[in-house]
């Protein structure tokens, strides 16, 4: 329901996020697999950027006056929140950007 009241293109980022369907090398299973986008020593993967501090960290400070949140598990509850709809979309943003500029 959250979602209907969204921006089309937030509501599209939030659902790929929680369907677990961004491009990353370990779901492309591109070989061999290059690491975080944010330049973490771990690999890229969505796992990994549901904590990836760098990621969290810019999307926090994008977003002023939001609380700060840990990752993206604390993020998508339960219960999911309508607060952290932007969020989660900034990250998936910010990951889609970063991987198009390594391409």
């Amino acid at each position: 329901r959250q979602l209907k009241k969204r921006a089309g293109h937030v509501a599209a980022l939030c659902v790929r996020t929680l369907l677990h369907a961004w491009p990353t090398d370990q779901r492309m299973q591109r070989r061999p697999p290059r690491g975080c986008i944010f330049g973490c020593p771990a690999a890229d993967s969505q796992q990994h950027y549901a904590r990836c501090g760098r990621l969290w960290d810019a999307v926090v400070a994008a977003l002023p006056g939001s609380p700060a949140a840990g990752s993206m598990t604390e993020e998508l509850g339960p219960p999911l929140l309508p607060r952290a709809l932007p969020r989660i979309a900034l990250a998936a943003a910010l990951y889609n950007h970063g991987r198009l500029g390594r391409a």
